[in-house]
């Protein structure tokens, strides 16, 4: 109980004086907020009183954040800095307000400084200024907070002292306040002290002596010692009794109720009582303390002993004298002996590194008594070593003692990381499967996956955590993997075949192999799943060509039999056994399979023939005996049938001399493959992280860097790097390593020994440890000499790009014009001759149609219209041209409305005809208006021709499927779709004229139009179906 109490003092105790700054600043806060707001309280208590001065409350402020700044734990050096200055300032307001009080013909001003508008508020001191001794106490105060700062004894103890005296005053002042005097206001030259200031001064002054700790008066106060708890206990009753008492005589002297004599023996006999009482109580505590002392010091005794003869490493350290006691563990562990470890603390010895900071480790010492971790320690030879330890404090004879207990757990951490490491690699090899793994508990929860299995079903990692086994599973197999799944945990393994269900919806036939196990003490089921698909695949093939394969089982040219599964005799065999192993077939069929092979291979065929899967091949070779004696090697494949109502297997016997030549062959090959990596094209090459000395590299790196193999194994790729490249390629590198970018990529120029430069590009990774630093680079590296001066080349060429494309655009405007020309020359010169051709044949036919017959008639008819349709085509060929040439006007267009209106027109040129149009509300577009009016009038033309003669026709226009499409569609005479892509050609027609009207040119025209917008058009159809045209406008 004594010792939970003191360790809540000593914990208590720290924060005195940070808490008695903090009220301090409050204080004088408060008084300032009594002044602005006049709140009579705030200055002054009890009311009536001497009132605190505002000059007063910024002293008082400033004196709190002075000390706070000093005693804040791990202050940094401006703060400490900030804390001195401070108190200068809170000495300076001491010895302004007694300057003030003393020079009395001259006024400076104290009580004016602030609030001086307000004064009239204290009719006690109406000039404002603080008294005098308030100035005495702030200079004595502030003394105390700048010794704080030193490291003299003798300045600590006058700053002790400066301080005391500071309390005494203000402790005089507040006994007189109790004793209903007035402070000192009977002393000439005196006015008083405000109660609250004094009390407020009071606590200042006892934070600053505390905050001394083991340097100053109070040090007795941090004492573990039994004189520390007498100190503790009597303190607060040094200042509580003789008040108490002193009060107590003095109010019945002031109510008569006794005279000054029996005043004073009451105080004396009630002081003597109280400290006796007070006495004898702490006598008591302090004989518990010292008993449960000696028990502690016997118990450091029996733990020296202990520690001397414990093998573990053990020693007793003071964080002053260092290590006390080192004993046989320690000495084994660390290699340093007794006479070298003694007097040195154990951090310093054995360069101890601990996860809380030097700082941090002290504070939860010093607060809980005890801390135990991993640490590393150094031993005497240099080597790190890992400790489990426990440090616990202790205390002896009034010193505080630390016992330090190490367990070497240096070889279990290696196992750890050891563990964790394979770990890695089966996490590795789980996901370099190319089958599905997978592990779930008993209840159905996905455990782990490999990355496999993400790529097969199309789930995340996320909605993987979320489901059950089953929710992979097609539903109509979900009894029959629930039940494998119960088989497995029943008898510990199961397999199963059924079908996978990924995210996509589709279907996967798949075999799965489970097993159960144990993880963390939980019951679980691992296993992994094979697509089986090509296999059912062709399974399905052999059970539809079994039919075919039983008529080539007679002419197939390796050895074939059929046998009984329950008794092993052979019922059919083919010609080729028959030639192979020598027997007639009447012989085979009189014999079983055990004849044909030796008596050592007997087991292994036992063991083969005890499984029922359906399909076997058999990779290792089987020995196999002739009727001659003679043995071969042969590779089998099998398969489950039935033969004549009997469960039987046909076997394939493949004779594999020839293949085991080849295997041989094959060996050989990846030898030479892996002599490529010599005489590959481009060089390779590996090389250290940290230093960038080259390890290993390929014969083509050595030609590209210039230097011998020899030489080039004591190099670094900086040293091979040329000097104007090197910081820049080093800063990259760096880069790559720390993992600040995913990959080193760079070009840059080696130095060969002859001077000789070459540039090279090196594309590199890092192999890594499991803390993710860079331990080897792997590069290849790129001879892009050859490259470079190309690219070179390449520019200058490009320099002369201008000149060219100016050329070019000079001849493009020259054509341009040559086409206007042609275009002017079609307008005029080529509708004379058509006009005169169409002119001429009318007047034939107006003037002499008597004298025609019906065949002169046609003919000219004939004339009159290929010459019209010529014209036409002649007309929409100039509107296809001047389409082309057209400057864009873009502007935001209403299609809806142009729509209706080019429908609007059309109806009313055929009037006889009734066609149900269709125009969506709110079709806008971003284009060239004239230009769009001409593509809609073409297309909304086409649809309204070719519904023509269509029975109830259909016209509509609409936005397409795709952001910013438009379709127009009909339910016309359609076309084939492979003619989609050429209908956008001039003159492309897929109707004869006869049956539908037109020149080719106005779906070109429509093509140009939404080519010169930069968007797209496409059309789908089919015959007598309709069409339908999608575009967009994307300028």
């Amino acid at each position: 109980m004594i010792e939970r109490l003191e360790e809540q003092y000593f914990r208590f105790n720290r924060w005195l004086s940070p808490v008695g700054a903090g009220i301090a600043i409050l204080f004088g806060i408060s008084v300032l907020v009594g002044w602005g707001y006049d709140i009579d309280i705030l200055r002054s208590f009890p009311q009536e009183t001497y009132q605190a001065k505002p000059l007063t409350a910024i002293g008082l402020i400033i004196a709190g954040l002075s000390l706070f700044a000093l005693v804040t734990d791990h202050g940094t050096r401006p703060l400490l800095a900030l804390g001195n200055l401070l108190g200068l300032v809170f000495a300076a307001i001491g010895v302004y307000i007694v300057a003030d009080q003393l020079l009395i013909d001259l006024d400076l001003g104290s009580g004016s400084l602030l609030f001086a508008d307000r004064l009239h508020f204290d009719p006690l001191v109406p000039s404002g200024r603080p008294a005098i001794e308030t100035g005495v106490v702030f200079v004595l105060s502030a003394f105390g907070i700048l010794g704080l700062g030193r490291r003299s004894r003798w300045a600590v103890l006058a700053a002790n002292i400066s301080t005391v005296v500071a309390m005494m005053i203000v402790l005089v002042a507040i006994i007189l306040y109790i004793f209903d005097f007035r402070g000192f206001q009977n002393i000439p030259g005196f006015t008083s002290i405000a109660l609250n200031t004094a009390v407020a001064v009071l606590v200042l002054t006892f934070a600053i002596l505390l905050a001394y700790r083991e340097r100053g008066l109070l040090s007795i106060l941090w004492s573990r010692t039994g004189g520390g708890i007498l100190a503790r206990r009597l303190f607060p009753f040094i200042f509580v009794v003789p008040i108490i008492f002193g009060w107590l005589r003095h109010q019945g002297e002031k109510a008569g109720l006794y005279g000054t004599e029996f005043g004073i023996a009451l105080f004396t006999a009630g002081t003597v009582i109280g400290f006796g009482l007070i006495v004898f109580f702490t006598a008591r505590t302090i004989e518990s303390f010292d008993l449960r002392r000696q028990i502690a010091e016997n118990a450091v005794v029996r733990k020296a002993l202990m520690i001397g003869s414990s093998l573990e490493p053990m020693m007793i350290w003071s964080p002053e004298r260092g290590i006390l006691e080192w004993n046989t563990g320690c000495e084994k562990l660390y290699g340093f002996s007794a006479e070298e470890a003694l007097g040195r603390t154990s951090i310093d010895l054995l360069k101890t590194r601990m996860k809380p900071g030097p700082a941090e480790f002290r504070k939860v010492l010093e607060e809980l008594g005890k801390w135990s971790g991993e640490v590393e320690q150094t031993t005497r030879s240099g080597e790190m070593v890992i400790t489990e330890s426990a440090y616990q404090l202790i205390e002896s004879d009034g010193e505080l003692l630390i016992i330090q207990h190490d367990r070497d757990i240096t070889e279990r951490k290696r196992y750890e990381q050891a563990i964790i490491q394979a770990k890695e690699l089966n996490d590795y090899t789980i996901n370099s499967l190319p089958a599905i793994f997978f592990l779930f508990d008993s209840a159905g929860r996905m455990k782990k996956w490999n990355q496999n299995f993400l790529r097969i079903t199309g789930y995340t990692a996320e909605e993987m955590r979320q489901m059950q086994p089953l929710d992979f599973i097609v539903p109509d197999d979900h009894t029959l993997v629930a039940e494998k799944i119960q088989e497995v945990m029943t008898t510990g393994k199961a397999e199963a075949e059924a079908r996978l269900m990924t995210a996509d919806a589709r279907v996967i036939p798949f075999y799965f192999l489970g097993s159960r196990i144990t993880v963390e003490g939980q019951i679980c089921v691992v296993g992994s799943g094979t697509d089986i698909t090509a296999q059912k695949r062709a399974i399905e093939a052999a059970k539809e060509s079994e039919e075919r394969y039983r008529l080539l089982f007679d002419s197939n040219p390796c050895p074939m039999w059929v046998y009984d599964r329950e008794t092993l005799q052979f019922l059919a065999v083919n010609e080729a056994a028959v030639r192979s192993y020598g027997y007639t077939r009447r012989e085979f069929l009189s014999m079983d399979m055990t004849q044909i092979r030796p008596e050592e291979e007997l087991p292994r065929l036992y063991q083969r023939l005890a499984g029922e899967i359906k399909t076997m091949t058999h990779p290792t070779p089987w020995t196999h005996r002739r009727k001659d004696g003679s043995t071969f090697e042969v590779e089998i494949t099998s398969h489950a049938l039935e033969f004549n109502g009997r469960p039987a297997r046909l076997v394939m016997a493949i004779d594999v001399t020839e293949r085991e030549r080849a295997v041989e062959q094959l060996r050989e090959s990846e030898q030479r493959f892996r002599r490529m990596f010599d005489i590959v094209s481009i060089g390779i090459a590996q090389a250290d992280a940290q230093t960038g000395q080259f390890i290993l590299f390929n014969r083509r790196f050595a030609e590209i860097a210039g230097y011998p193999a020899e030489e080039l194994r004591h190099m670094t790729f900086k040293e091979l790097t040329h000097p104007e490249d090197a910081e820049a390629d080093a800063q990259k590198f760096f880069e790559a390593r720390d993992g600040k970018v995913p990959q080193y990529i760079n070009e840059k120029r080696y130095l060969r020994p002859d001077g000789s430069i070459v540039w090279v590009r090196v594309n590199a990774s890092f192999v890594r440890d499991a803390d993710g630093t860079a331990l080897q680079s792997i590069g290849v590296i790129e001879d892009i000499t050859e490259q470079r001066r190309a690219r070179d080349e390449l520019l200058k060429l490009n320099a002369t790009l201008e000149e060219r494309v100016e050329e070019r655009t000079r001849k493009l405007e020259t054509l341009n014009r040559e086409l206007e020309a042609f275009s002017y020359s079609v307008s005029h010169d080529l509708r004379a001759p058509l006009r005169a051709m169409d002119g001429f044949s009318q007047a034939v036919l107006e003037d002499y149609a008597d004298k025609l017959d019906e065949n002169g008639v046609d003919y000219l008819n004939r004339i009159r219209s290929a010459s019209q349709r010529m014209a036409s085509m002649i007309d929409s060929l100039l509107g296809l041209s001047r389409v082309s040439r057209s400057a864009l006007s873009i502007g935001t267009t209403d299609l809806t409305s142009m729509a209706r209106e080019i429908a609007s027109d059309l109806a009313a040129a055929s009037p006889d005809r009734i066609v149900a149009v269709s125009i969506e509300d709110g079709l806008t577009a971003t284009c060239d208006p004239r230009l769009a009016r001409i593509a809609l009038e073409n297309m909304l033309g086409n649809a309204w021709k070719f519904t023509s003669k269509t029975e109830n026709p259909l016209i509509s226009f609409s936005r397409g499927p795709e952001p910013g499409e438009f379709v127009i569609r009909d339910n016309g005479a359609g076309f084939e779709s492979t003619y989609a892509d050429t209908i956008f050609g001039a003159f492309s027609r897929l109707h004869r004229s006869d049956e539908f009207e037109g020149t080719g040119i106005g779906l070109a025209t429509v093509y140009r139009i939404i080519q010169m917008h930069g968007g797209t058009i496409r059309a789908e159809s089919e015959p007598g179906q309709g069409a339908a045209f999608f575009f967009t406008f994307t300028k």
